[in-house]
């Protein structure tokens, strides 16, 4: 094998390793957590399980794509904890997008650490549209958003009249939602590579 040769193909390798990772990147949908993902400490939101209070947020994307996961400072009891992710109707939740049942980090007052929902589903969300994150009757905790953006956390008895029949207590709950990372330019930058490989090959 050619000295050229094998240099070539440990440069094609390198940037093809280099350049993946940073197409692979997720793309932020929505997010009120700062560059370093922290969040408000000695603020946070509670679902009451004994009265049977809903706990949510809504938000409008602020771009579009499939939703790959969703990142949220939240602590919750020993049971695994129902939470859904809802069109807005009316400003209400509305259509159920994709739920979860998880289990929780372990309660506590003021959650320090921010647990991921990852999706399964990979619902299509537009930018501009307004959307819900609701957490079931169970008793989490959940941290407020440090950089003043206000909105509420949405409390009440009734699922569907968290915005105007429940209790809206502010700054709004600390939350991002991540898509997947676009397919076309993986398949650009991969087309491209192999198309030089080829042309290698050819001469």
């Amino acid at each position: 094998m050619g000295i050229n040769r094998l240099l070539f193909r440990v440069g094609f390798v390198f940037v093809w390793c280099a350049l993946i990772p940073s197409y692979a990147q997720a793309v932020v949908i929505y997010s009120n957590l700062d560059p370093d993902v922290t969040f408000v400490a000695n603020i946070s939101y509670f679902s009451n399980y004994d009265a049977v209070q809903f706990l949510g947020t809504s938000f409008v994307a602020s771009g579009p794509g499939e939703l790959s996961q969703i990142l949220a400072p939240v602590s919750g009891p020993e049971f695994p904890v129902g939470f859904g992710l809802y069109s807005d109707t009316a400003g209400e939740p509305g259509n159920l997008l994709e739920s979860w049942l998880v289990q929780l980090p372990e309660y506590t007052e003021f959650p320090s650490s921010v647990y991921t929902f990852v999706s399964v589903n990979h619902p299509s969300l537009s930018a501009g549209d307004s959307y819900w994150f609701v957490a079931d009757p169970s008793g989490i905790a959940w941290s407020a958003n440090n950089l003043g953006i206000l909105g509420g956390a949405s409390v009440g008895g009734s699922f569907n009249a968290l915005s105007n029949g429940g209790e809206v207590l502010n700054p709004t709950p600390a939350i991002e939602l991540d898509s997947l990372p676009e397919p076309s330019s993986i398949l650009v930058i991969g087309g491209a590579a192999c198309g030089l490989r080829l042309r290698s090959r050819r001469r």
